[in-house]
């Protein structure tokens, strides 16, 4: 009886330091999603290039209703090759004409409506790749946030396997435990260390990407992401769905170039039409009467078959093929929410269990195991298998989190809502 006591004692001391947290990591600037975001408007150069590319089509929208620019000639009529007869002879002269193509009426207007459709488009274009960049940074963020919870677990699994190694040690010296259970102890830790360093560096990688999508150095390191909420998505799926028809970014660039398409047939039509060119000249004939000269002229279609017939069915071919973009888009867009929309809510149940469920059950199973290790009634595996079990779920937990957020930041993307934000702020 004396020598269970004396190894019960420093025992029930070891065990309790199970329940003292691990040393905090330095502190260190916190991770602010927001921040992260605002850093994407003004760096970014993927989305700073479209910036750029709106205002090359916005002025580019005047010059397509603008008339071609005239033509100013210099002429010279003389009737001998030897010498200069300008005031000589009546036939010679020395003039000047300026001459102006004029479009048939309509192809310009239609030039420059086509043109503001394209500056539409670029917007939209811009709006897209503004979402697919949010999503992208939020989904890197709850990455970063998943990695960081999970290492900070694992270092908490391994501090308790390294007092269970030292409590294993103990009563392997004094007899009440056998060799198998130090052993098996120091091939957790191993096997913990085998898990800590490549997710170190999944999270330098995480890191890395979000240091590409900021044009920041691949070495520039980030703090700690804040904690992220837990919430339910209570939208429902024929709400995220209209949603998506009416505001996606993406649709209404497809729509755009419907509409583009149709002008463009409209415009093919108006080329079987002639353009005009007007000239007008004066002929200076030195002491005789100068000369004055008006002429219209007249393109003449002579090549229809061959270009304008060929131009129409090619713009025709693009009106249909804009018309199936969009179809194909839309049915993609809208299983995609679909997609993302069931994950979210797969993930959210997943919370739901692991978080009420599961955590409390295993931290009782791991108290109890605990306890009945130190008075012997529990096996040493038994009492690994029960940390280990505690530990896993809490990890599964940060990781449902992570893809909960991965989905609905995808759901953002598609639909234009702002639901994570919003989520955020009431809680």
């Amino acid at each position: 009886m004396n020598k269970n006591k004396t190894g019960f004692f420093p025992l029930v001391f070891l065990f309790f330091l199970f329940y003292l947290p691990p040393a905090a990591p330095a502190e260190q600037d916190k991770l602010n999603l927001t921040e992260l975001l605002q850093l994407a408007k003004e760096r970014n150069p993927g989305l700073l290039s479209l910036q750029e590319e709106i205002k090359a089509y916005q002025f580019r929208v005047e010059p397509q209703a603008t008339l071609p620019d005239p033509v100013l000639a210099f002429s010279l009529r003389n009737i001998a090759a030897t010498q200069f007869t300008v005031g000589q002879e009546m036939m010679s002269g020395v003039g000047f004409s300026v001459s102006q193509m004029i479009p048939f009426p309509g192809k310009l207007r239609l030039k420059k409506e086509m043109a503001k459709i394209q500056v539409q488009r670029a917007k939209r274009i811009s709006d897209g790749y503004t979402l697919a960049l949010f999503r992208q940074l939020k989904e890197l963020y709850a990455k970063l946030f998943y990695f960081q919870k999970s290492l900070r677990v694992l270092e908490k699994k391994k501090l308790f396997l390294e007092k269970a190694l030292e409590a294993a040690s103990i009563r392997y010296s004094v007899g009440e435990g056998v060799q198998t259970d130090v052993l098996k102890a120091r091939l957790e830790i191993a096997e913990l260390d085998q898990m800590i360093k490549p997710m170190e560096q999944m999270l330098r990688a995480v890191e890395g990407q979000i240091n590409s999508l900021l044009a920041f150095p691949m070495e520039k390191r980030w703090g700690e992401a804040e904690e992220i909420p837990v919430f339910e998505l209570n939208i429902p799926l024929g709400q995220l769905i209209a949603a998506a028809i009416e505001k996606s970014p993406k649709l209404k660039e497809a729509e755009l170039m419907i509409e583009e398409q149709e002008l463009e047939v409209r415009l093919s039509r108006r080329e079987f039409l002639p353009n005009f060119m007007i000239q007008v000249g004066k002929e200076f004939k030195g002491p005789f009467k100068d000369m004055y000269e008006v002429m219209i002229g007249v393109e003449i279609p002579l090549f229809i078959k061959k270009k304008q017939a060929n131009l129409l069915e090619a713009s025709l071919a693009e009106l249909s093929q804009a018309r199936y973009s969009f179809a194909s888009m839309e049915n993609e867009l809208l299983a995609m929410v679909n997609e993302n929309y069931l994950l979210a809510k797969s993930a959210e149940n997943l919370i739901k269990i692991t978080r009420n469920s599961l955590l409390p059950q295993a931290s009782l199973t791991l108290e109890s195991s605990l306890a009945n290790y130190q008075v012997g009634k529990v096996d040493f595996l038994t009492f690994l298998a029960d940390i280990d079990a505690l530990f896993s779920y809490e990890m599964d937990y940060y990781r449902q989190l992570s893809e909960l957020w991965q989905a609905v930041s995808r759901i953002e993307e598609l639909t234009g809502l702002n639901l994570l934000s919003e989520v955020k702020n009431e809680n």
